[in-house]
């Protein structure tokens, strides 16, 4: 294990949330109400503050946090209660600039601290049909749809960083569509956390009608010492397809908890990518419910950590339904003393027969102070299925190495190559050439500022 500075585990029964339950509820009485003419909204806000305040952050004693310990988050989240977004802290726009994603063809809406920025939100016109705005500019003219869709995925009583989302939810984007729709713009959607003392609580309900399809990317930036704490919910309807892709970049001292929630109806199908490259401590939870017939789900996804950074992944495809797929390929690099968690589960229910599922989990530690914990699991209850699962972790292959050298290359020069061989499998899964780029840009950028220990 690395040293103490990089072990995030504390103390089990830290409840932030419940010690200071008052000043989370002065904090609310505080904040100006999003949508105030949508009453139901502030009914469910006010119950997911005592929902939240009731059960506070998740804590090592549960077993899917034992390795992540939210002890400082729960702090942090506390102590900016008073640090209201701000649109003023710096030039964000240089920001969205230099780092923001450039496609060719893209509907973007841009948030700092949560605040929607419309001087950096190109747009074009969206089909007929195709519904996609800020939460607030939504939420009347949407009101039967998110009445009964917001929180009806990512439950309030089962997540507790969904209760403190709600709770706190300032504004956020909505992507819903009729049947037999496509939205050929790529839905971009970037946030940007700014200053040293900001939370933001962003939220992203995607709701795809019968055969219509859509790719969406978020992407989420910050300069300093930021919580981010974000919840997708996502719903595919019978034979929609859904290219998602989410691309962490925060700052190297920026708490990031991020969950999507995803169902499926039949014959519907999810791609996701999630490349994770930033960020103190950062936690991505994935559940995707096959719960139509003939569903199918690919996911892939890439960490890359140094220093002391903690990251954890976890995920859950849950086949409920006979006849569905399932592809998954985490991979993660860990260098320094960085630190990285992988479980990924797959649950194979009663009557989910003919179900097909992989799973695959491989690391490469590039220093003897990294560390990675990996567990994939099949838990199956039906009797007529295809599963397999496994997991690899090492160093870089050194008769690799050895060939390369030998070639005249420098031993930087062909680790790098080793390390982007080993991550490119993940990049190229993103369907998109113009985003591939990017991305694959950012990752090579990520790599270049690792350190390494000298190789002998």
């Amino acid at each position: 294990m690395a040293d103490g500075s990089s072990d995030v585990r504390m103390n089990p029964d830290s409840h932030t949330s419940i010690e200071h339950g008052q000043s989370y509820r002065d904090a609310f009485g505080q904040m100006q109400p999003a949508a105030s003419g949508a009453p139901w909204l502030q009914v469910l806000r006010e119950r997911a503050l005592e929902e939240f305040i009731d059960r506070g952050f998740p804590t090592t004693a549960e077993e899917d946090w034992r390795y992540t310990d939210l002890t400082r988050v729960a702090q942090r989240s506390f102590d900016y209660l008073d640090g209201a977004p701000q649109e003023r802290l710096e030039d964000y726009g240089g920001i969205v600039e230099k780092q923001g994603l450039r496609l060719p063809n893209m509907h973007a809406l841009v948030f700092v601290n949560g605040i929607y920025q419309p001087d950096y939100s190109p747009s074009g016109t969206l089909p007929n049909g195709v519904y996609v705005s800020r939460f607030n500019n939504l939420v009347e003219q949407q009101t039967e749809w998110l009445e009964h869709g917001l929180g009806a995925i990512a439950d309030i009583g089962d997540w507790h960083l969904a209760a403190l989302n709600t709770a706190f939810l300032n504004d956020g984007v909505i992507l819903v569509t009729d049947n037999n729709k496509q939205l050929t713009e790529t839905l971009y959607v970037l946030n940007i956390a700014v200053g040293q003392k900001t939370t933001v609580q962003p939220r992203l309900l995607i709701s795809l009608g019968r055969g219509s399809s859509a790719t969406v990317v978020e992407h989420y930036l910050s300069t300093g010492p930021s919580f981010t704490n974000a919840i997708t919910e996502i719903h595919c309807g019978p034979g929609a397809q859904l290219e998602y892709c989410k691309l962490q970049q925060e700052h190297e001292s920026a708490f990031h908890l991020a969950a999507q929630h995803v169902q499926l109806d039949e014959d519907s199908r999810f791609h996701g990518v999630n490349v994770d490259l930033g960020g103190q401590l950062s936690r991505n939870d994935l559940q995707v419910e096959l719960r139509g017939n003939g569903a199918e789900t690919s996911l892939h996804g890439l960490f890359m950590a140094q220093g002391n950074a903690h990251i954890d992944n976890h995920t859950l495809l849950d086949h409920a339904a006979p006849h569905c797929m399932s592809r998954e390929d985490y991979r993660g690099v860990l260098a320094d003393k960085a630190r990285g968690i992988f479980n990924g589960k797959v649950l194979v229910q009663i009557g989910a027969q003919k179900t097909d599922a992989e799973l695959q989990s491989r690391n490469l530690l590039l220093s003897a102070g990294a560390e990675i914990n990996t567990k994939p699991e099949l838990e199956i209850y039906a009797d007529d299925v295809k599963c397999s699962h496994g997991a690899t972790t090492g160093q870089l292959d050194k008769d690799a190495m050895f060939y390369l050298r030998a070639k005249g290359i420098s031993q930087l020069e062909a680790r790098d190559m080793l390390v982007a061989a080993f991550t490119r499998v993940i990049i190229e899964q993103i369907d998109s050439a113009e985003l591939r780029e990017p991305v694959a840009a950012a990752v090579a950028q990520r790599l270049a500022h690792a350190d390494l220990e000298p190789l002998s």
